[in-house]
C-alpha cells in the first residue's frame, strides 16, 4: 500500500508550518514520498524547504487553481492534478493543513485499519464534536444571503450532518480524484453565499454527506484538533499531546510552550486528569473533607430570587439536597411582589439551613448577592440564581476542584451550547439516546468524574468562589449588569492571583429563556474601569484578560464600543 502525505502553503504561510515540515521529516515513513505544494507567484520563495531531503516540492501557480480562495488553501484537493500521472488510484492520499505536528507514524493497527479503506472511502475527523452539525456551523461562516437560499442550494438535512474538520483528509486516490472535482464543481456557488474563509471545510463536509463517499471517523489517537475544547481524554506528556494515554499522531492546532506576546491568539485548555475521589474535598486548600469532620461551615450557597414563585421551590429542592449540617442557604429575596415570600417564609421555618434576607428596593443581583456575601459563614461561598436546577452531589463535587493551589472560583458545566461552560465537548463520542436532566447530569459526572480545566472567565452562574479570594478581590460590581459583572470579577480574581477552573464533572441546568447579552452601557462602563486600573499603561488585549473577545472592539478606547447588545 503505498501512502502520500501531502501538504502546502504559500509564502506567508510556510513561517508557520515549518515546524510541521520538520516534524514530518523526523516521524514520516511514507512508503513513497512526502509532498509539499507551494502556491506561487512569481517568485521562488520555497527554496528553503529544499534542505529537507525527505520532502518533494511541486510547485502550483495560483493561476492555475481552478477554486480559488483567500488562503490558497488546497485541500479541496486541486494539488492532485499536479501529482504523479502514473500514481495508482489505490494510493491512499493524506492531505494536512499546516498547523500541525506530526508526532508518530501509523501503527501496526492503524495501518491495518487503513488497508481496509473502500474505493469510495474517506477518513476524516469530527470538528466541534458528533453534535456539531451544518446547521450550527453555518452560523458562524458569516452568511451573505438568507439560510433559506443557501438551503436550497445545498439541500439536506443540516441537523444530522456533521461538520467535520478537513485539517486532516485521508482517501484513495479516486476518491479524492472524485471530491476535488465535486469541490471545484461548487466552490463559486458557497463563496458567494458565505464570507468566512472556513466555507471550505463546510462545503467539503456537504459533499462528503451529499455525494455517496463511505465517511469513516478518524480515530482520535490519529488526528486531535485545539479548534475547539480538546476531547476529554487529552493530556500532556512533555511536549507530545496523548490521547487515552496514546500519543497522538497529527497534533492539529494545539501549541504548547512559552505564552505568546500580545498576537490575539489564545491557547486551547489541556485537561489534567485531578486525584479526587468522588464526592471528596481537599486538604490542600486546608478545606474539610467532610462535614462531620468540623464545626467549621463549608458552604455557603446564595440564591438571588426575585418574583420566580413558579421555580422557586424546585430550584431551593435541588440545591438543599447535598447540603450538610454544617452548609448553610441563604435566599435573597429581591422586593418579590408574586407569592415568593410567603414560600420563603415556610421554608425558612422548617429547615434550620436556610436563611431568608428581603431587599426592599429592588436592588439588584449582585447587591443582593454581597448582601447575602456580608453575613455568609462558609470557606466557599456559592452564588445561583432560582432558575437554575443543580443535580445530585453537585456541591462536593465542584467543591472538590478547590484542592489545587490558588484555586480562586470554580464554575460548573451548563445545558446551554455557548461559552467555555457548555456541556457538550465533554460528552463521550458515540454517546446517544433521551435522557431526562437527573439522568443526564449523572452521565457527565460520570464520564469526567474529577475532571477539571483552568479558564479565564466563567458566567455568574453557581459561581463558586472561596471567601478568601471574594475578600482579596472585592465584591460583585452593583453598577454592571449580569454578564459585565461576572467577566469584572474573573479578571480581579486573576489580577489577585487566583486561578479560575471549570468542573467537567458538574453540569447545571439554566431554565432562564433569556439570551446571554451585555448591554452597551455595562461594556463602556466595563472597559473604563479597566482603563482606569492600568492607567497611564494601556490596558491588555481582552483574550489575555479573558481567553476570547468578549466585548467586542473596545481595546482601543470607549468610543469604539459596539452600539448594540454583545454576546457574552
Amino acid at each position: 500500500m503505498n501512502i502520500v502525505l501531502a501538504t502546502g502553503s504559500d509564502k506567508k504561510y510556510l513561517p508557520r508550518m515549518w515546524p510541521y515540515l520538520e516534524s514530518i521529516e523526523r516521524h514520516s515513513q511514507a512508503s513513497r514520498n512526502v509532498v509539499f505544494v507551494p502556491v506561487q507567484g512569481r517568485e521562488n520563495w520555497y527554496e528553503r524547504v529544499r534542505s529537507l531531503p525527505s520532502v518533494e516540492w511541486r510547485p502550483v501557480q495560483i493561476s492555475e487553481l481552478r477554486a480559488k480562495n483567500p488562503n490558497n488553501c488546497l485541500q479541496h484537493g486541486e494539488f492532485l492534478a499536479f501529482d504523479d500521472p502514473n500514481a495508482s488510484d489505490d494510493d491512499l492520499v493524506i492531505f494536512t493543513d499546516g498547523d500541525i505536528e506530526l508526532q508518530r507514524w501509523f501503527s501496526a493497527e492503524e495501518l491495518e485499519w487503513l488497508q481496509a479503506m473502500p474505493p469510495n472511502g474517506i477518513a476524516v475527523g469530527y470538528n466541534e464534536g458528533p453534535w456539531g452539525s451544518l446547521a450550527r456551523e453555518i452560523e458562524l461562516l458569516q452568511p451573505k444571503s438568507d439560510i433559506e437560499e443557501i438551503q436550497r442550494a445545498f439541500p439536506g438535512d443540516w441537523e444530522k450532518m456533521p461538520c467535520c474538520n478537513t485539517g486532516v483528509l485521508i482517501a484513495r486516490r479516486s476518491a479524492y480524484r472524485r471530491l476535488c472535482e465535486a469541490y471545484v464543481e461548487r466552490y463559486a456557488e458557497i463563496d458567494a453565499l458565505l464570507g468566512k474563509y472556513t466555507k471550505q471545510q463546510w462545503l467539503l463536509s456537504w459533499l462528503l454527506q451529499s455525494e455517496s463517499f463511505d465517511v469513516r471517523m478518524l480515530p482520535q489517537e490519529v488526528h486531535t484538533h485545539g479548534c475547539h475544547p480538546l476531547p476529554l481524554r487529552c493530556s500532556r506528556q512533555g511536549d507530545d499531546l496523548l490521547y487515552a494515554g496514546t500519543k497522538v499522531m497529527f497534533r492539529h492546532n494545539v501549541e504548547f510552550g512559552p505564552k505568546k506576546e500580545r498576537t490575539g491568539a489564545f491557547r486551547h485548555h489541556i485537561y489534567g486528569r485531578q486525584p479526587i475521589a468522588p464526592g471528596a474535598m481537599a486538604q490542600a486548600a486546608g478545606l474539610p473533607l467532610t462535614g462531620a469532620e468540623t464545626d467549621e461551615q463549608r458552604a455557603s450557597v446564595i440564591v438571588y430570587s426575585k418574583n420566580d414563585f413558579a421555580r422557586l421551590a424546585e430550584c431551593l429542592k435541588s440545591i438543599l439536597h447535598p447540603l450538610s449540617a454544617l452548609d448553610e442557604l441563604i435566599v435573597v429575596d429581591d422586593g418579590s411582589t408574586d407569592r415568593s415570600a410567603d414560600l420563603l417564609l415556610q421554608i425558612e421555618s422548617t429547615d434550620p439551613r436556610i436563611r431568608v434576607l428581603r431587599s426592599k428596593n429592588a436592588s439588584g443581583r449582585s447587591a443582593c448577592w454581597n448582601l447575602a456575601a456580608e453575613t455568609a459563614k462558609g470557606r466557599i461561598l456559592v452564588f445561583a440564581e432560582s432558575d437554575t436546577l443543580a443535580p445530585a452531589g453537585w456541591l462536593d463535587s465542584l467543591t472538590a476542584h478547590f484542592h489545587a493551589k490558588q484555586v480562586g472560583a470554580v464554575g460548573p458545566l451548563w445545558d446551554r451550547p455557548e461559552g467555555p461552560q457548555s456541556f457538550e465537548p465533554h460528552l463521550l463520542v458515540g454517546v446517544t439516546g433521551e435522557f431526562g436532566f437527573e439522568q443526564f447530569s449523572q452521565l457527565i459526572s460520570e464520564l469526567n468524574i474529577g475532571m477539571s480545566f483552568e479558564t479565564k472567565r466563567m458566567e455568574a452562574f453557581f459561581f463558586a468562589v472561596s471567601a478568601e479570594a471574594f475578600q482579596k478581590a472585592g465584591r460583585w460590581d452593583a453598577g454592571l449588569d449580569s454578564q459585565a459583572a461576572a467577566l469584572d470579577l474573573c479578571w480581579r480574581l486573576g489580577s489577585s492571583g487566583f486561578s479560575l477552573r471549570i468542573a467537567a464533572d458538574v453540569v447545571v441546568r439554566d431554565r432562564s429563556p433569556q439570551p446571554l447579552a451585555i448591554s452597551e452601557r455595562a461594556v463602556r462602563s466595563l472597559w473604563t474601569k479597566i482603563e482606569a486600573h492600568f492607567k497611564p499603561e494601556l490596558p491588555p488585549l481582552q483574550v489575555e484578560i479573558w481567553g476570547a473577545e468578549v466585548l467586542g472592539s473596545v481595546d482601543e478606547g470607549c468610543a469604539s464600543a459596539p452600539t448594540e447588545a454583545v454576546a457574552a
